[in-house]
């Protein structure tokens, strides 16, 4: 029996810290998506999905070459709950054609001082 996995994207579980600026950063590896007309998009949602809702943390992202940063600011991260959520990342073309690169748990970390 032969398989096509199509599904490429890696997993990664985060954790961060409620009310702290999230910032990250990874190389895909690809210098051209530089160039490529699209948007990347970041979206935290709770495992208990109810598909009215919108995602809790939407992000903003930068491209240097192959380098992608996510951020989402302190103001932002201060009005999620802490507790487990998931997430994915993913590069939507302008020709509507979307490939997912990470995905995995998005767990926030209670803070003292917010």
């Amino acid at each position: 029996m032969a398989v096509l996995n199509l599904d490429t994207s890696q997993r990664l579980d985060i954790i961060c810290r409620k009310g702290d600026t999230f910032q990250f950063s990874f190389d895909v590896g690809d210098p051209t998506l530089a160039g490529e007309a699209g948007d990347w998009q970041m979206h935290v949602r709770p495992t208990e999905y109810d598909e009215s809702d919108s995602p809790k943390l939407s992000a903003s992202d930068a491209v240097d070459g192959s380098v992608i940063t996510i951020t989402i600011s302190a103001s932002d991260m201060v009005e999620i709950d802490s507790g487990l959520y998931v997430y994915d990342i993913q590069f939507v073309g302008v020709s509507s054609q979307v490939k997912t690169y990470l995905h995995g748990t998005f767990k926030v970390n209670e803070d003292i001082t917010i």
